[in-house]
Parts: C-alpha cells; structure tokens; sequence
C-alpha cells in the first residue's frame, strides 16, 4: 500500500499544477495510517518519513515541491520507492527503511565508512578549451582544491567562521575570534572557552552560507524559531578558511547554550545538555563526553579559555549507528597503521561470526 501511494505521487512534481494532487494523496493515506488502532514500528516510521515539520524528516512530501522536484526530489522518490521494494537499507536517514538493516550490515555499512573517510581526495581535472580565436586555456573541473572525503560524512559536528558577529550583553558586539573567557552573552550566558580549529591548508571545507555566517553543514542552528541543519536549508560548499570555531559557555540558568549573531541566527554551542528534538540531541557533542575529551587535551587551555587545535586525525574517527561522530576532539594515537589493521581485522572477525 505504501509503495503503491508514493509511486501515484512520483510522476506529480513536474507540474504546479498536479502538486496539489500529490498532496491529497499523501495527505488521504497519512490520514489513514494515523487512524490505525495498532500501529507497528514500521508504520510508525512510515508517517515520520511522508510527513513530519522536522527539517530533516517528512522528505516523502517536501519531495513533491516543484522547486524541490526538478532538483532532488524525483531521484529521492525513485531510491527511496527502491530500496523499500527490495527492502534494503540504503540510508541512515530515512527512518522506514532501517527496519531492513540487520547486524550484518551495520558491520558492513561501518567497515564502509572506515574506507571512505580514508579514500585519498579527489583531484581537480584540467580540461583543455578552445576559444574562439584558436588559443587552448586550461579550466579546472572542480572547486580548485582538494577536499577531504571525512568532510562529507562528518555527520553532526559543528562549528562557524571566526569573522561572525556575537551580540553581547551590553549591547557591544565581538567577532567570535576575539571572544575572551568571561564574555557575557546578550541572553546572559558566559563564555567559558573558546575553541579554534585550524582548516586543513590541502583542502577546502565544506561549508553552508547562511546569511552571512559560515556553518559547517550539520552544525544546528536556529532560525525564525526552528531548528534547522545548514545543509536543510542550503547546498554547502567549499571554501577557503584558515580556522573555524566553537564555543563552551556556562549557562546553568537558562539551560540554552546559545550563541547569538548580529544576524540573529542562533547556534548551539558544545556540552549543551539539550534533547527536545532530533537536530539538538547528540550523543557525544551534547554531553559531557565532550567537555571530557577537550579537558584531556589540553588542561591549561580549558583552564584559561582557548584551545587550538592544530590536526584533527580523521582516520581514527568513530559513529555510532546513525553516523554521527563520537570522538571528535578525543586526544588521537599516531599509529595509524596498528589502528587501521586491528579494525578490519575486528570488522573481519564480527562479519565471520555473524555469517556462519
């Protein structure tokens, strides 16, 4: 029944016109599964995925959006129909389809991600052109710089540029580059330390411009109200950034963690204790987990308020089931190869076990 509502809706989008139309249907068959007395976790699932007001779920319906459809959408309507006929999982996000997902393939979905973080970047491709007067010019097919792959998976990390404008309580303004421990924010929280990452000078990152502010793509952010991903609202893209930053702030009273731009984007800062949606809630960036790993890596720093952080060893990254990072500033070994060997070689042996 599910497939046979998405596959009358698939072919909608192209038209403003039919837009409408697909939209009943969706609307006709989530009516329909809500009156249901005894809804499975499939079914449960199923509704989240046609239609929930949560950025990051409901892509069934923001599919059908004709600026969405000619872009994304149809190529979204077509996988996700897909992967529910052969009953694979092909993502992390859609929440259907993690019902087909099994211990094998969380083994093997992990050992792929392990390969791809470690792939080397792409390299941009000169093309020879011909202008109209005969002469050859080289153009590269590419951003011009190579990126590292972990920067398209880095689900859940987050950080902004230095040269974004903080409000401040008394009204004065800093870059967040300049803020010092002690700060005071304009919604009274006080900023405990300052973190600085150095960008990799190899390659450039990909960030989400958002008004004027650098976000890293999943780095949750507050606009009109609602809490978005960057990457929900725009395409990300590469740019050339000496460091990115983030923050640590004492705000035991209000509980937000909140850093507020001139803008009037808001950005959650790390150790922020909060779950009240799926954007917010993190496993290891929401926690103390966190604050532990930062603490360990450099005790004077912490103590006096800034951290620099020169290397980031992407190789020795880990997630958890969903793909989101759960070491990020954890203080990382130099034995790479020890490392890498003992993980396949576990990868290996978890497979084996679960196979025969």
């Amino acid at each position: 029944m599910t497939l046979k509502n998405i596959i009358g809706i698939k072919n909608l989008g192209n038209h403003e016109e039919n837009n409408e139309q697909a939209i009943n249907i969706l609307n006709n068959y989530i009516e329909f599964l809500n009156q249901l007395k005894y809804k499975t976790k499939f079914i449960k699932n199923i509704i989240i995925d046609i239609d929930n007001p949560d950025p990051n779920h409901g892509q069934v319906i923001k599919a059908i959006i004709p600026r969405y459809y000619k872009t994304w959408g149809k190529c979204y309507l077509c996988s996700f129909l897909r992967f529910h006929q052969f009953e694979q999982c092909g993502n992390f996000k859609d929440q259907s389809l993690q019902c087909y997902s099994n211990e094998v393939f969380s083994v093997l979905r992990k050992m792929a991600n392990t390969i791809f973080i470690n792939l080397p970047p792409p390299k941009a491709e000169i093309i020879q052109n011909q202008n109209a007067y005969g002469y050859s010019s080289g153009n590269s097919n590419g951003n011009g710089g190579n990126v590292q792959m972990s920067n398209f998976i880095n689900r859940h990390g987050g950080c902004f540029n230095g040269e974004a404008v903080v409000l401040l309580a008394n009204g004065k303004t800093k870059f967040v580059k300049d803020l010092k421990k002690g700060d005071r924010l304009n919604n009274n929280a006080i900023v405990q330390c300052l973190i600085e990452q150095r960008s990799n000078k190899f390659s450039k990152a990909y960030m989400c411009n958002i008004d004027g502010i650098l976000f890293t793509p999943y780095h949750p952010i507050c606009k009109d109200n609602q809490w978005y991903f960057p990457i929900d609202l725009v395409q990300s893209k590469p740019v050339s950034i000496d460091s990115w930053f983030n923050l640590i702030l004492n705000d035991e009273i209000n509980g937000k963690y909140e850093v507020e731009f001139e803008n009037r984007i808001k950005a959650i800062t790390l150790g922020h204790y909060r779950k009240e949606n799926k954007i917010l809630k993190h496993g290891y960036f929401g926690t103390d987990l966190v604050l532990k790993d930062l603490k360990e890596r450099d005790p004077s720093g912490y103590s006096k308020g800034y951290i620099y952080i020169e290397e980031i060893n992407y190789r020795e990254l880990q997630y958890d089931e969903n793909q989101c990072c759960t070491n990020y500033y954890k203080i990382q070994s130099n034995n790479y190869n020890n490392y890498n060997n003992n993980k396949i070689m576990e990868n290996e042996n978890n497979i084996s076990k679960l196979i025969y």
